[in-house]
């Protein structure tokens, strides 16, 4: 059987309970994927990066569930699906990992979350869908110069960074993403300028 290890979770997993008439755990029964919703949303909402991208996030779901083993004589499972979303308009999707255990003395299905993935996988996302321009003043226009001017760097950056990356250079971003929680730990800030940084690397 396939469980998710301690390593894993590094003590991110909240315990929540989803309701069940009896020892039939289910990984697409409602209760649980709500449940999973729900840690997802607990952990990442302490975040101010991810309170900053909510505005922009349509209402996340967990579809396409999957069964990865099973063991019912000790009422355990083990569960697959992707988390689907869509950012500013753009569709995402990422396969997460839960856990099904059931707790005898309550009848209950207790939901276990491996949630350092998901968090890299939403901060990168964060930073490489651009967000929409503030409305610019209401201002007079600006004289256009005689001289034809040379283009500025400042702006061919942004130009680049309206460019999605590629799978290659999303993978890269993630790996520095993860590098960083191992060298400062896994609650770390990592900061928009520094995953700007990152991703510019990345694109080289």
């Amino acid at each position: 059987m396939r469980f998710l290890s301690a390593a894993s979770l590094l003590g991110c997993v909240i315990m929540l309970q989803g309701c069940s008439d009896a020892m039939d755990l289910d990984c697409n029964d409602d209760d649980n994927k709500q449940t999973v919703l729900d840690i997802l949303d607990q952990h990442l909402s302490a975040s101010q990066w991810y309170r900053e991208m909510k505005p922009g996030l349509d209402a996340l779901t967990v579809e396409n569930i999957k069964t990865r083993s099973a063991d019912d004589s000790l009422g355990q499972k083990s569960c697959a699906a992707d988390l689907s979303f869509t950012y500013y308009g753009r569709p995402f999707q990422h396969e997460i990992e839960y856990d099904l255990d059931w707790l005898q003395d309550k009848e209950m299905a207790e939901v276990s979350l491996a949630l350092d993935d998901i968090r890299v996988f939403m901060m990168s996302v964060g930073v490489t869908v651009p967000r929409p321009a503030a409305p610019a003043p209401d201002v007079a226009p600006a004289p256009a110069p005689e001289a034809e001017s040379q283009p500025d760097a400042a702006a061919a950056e942004a130009a680049e960074a309206e460019v999605p990356l590629s799978a290659a250079q999303q993978a890269c971003v993630d790996a520095k993403v993860a590098a960083y929680h191992q060298e400062m730990g896994d609650d770390a800030l990592v900061r928009y300028d520094m995953l700007g940084e990152w991703e510019g690397e990345c694109r080289q």
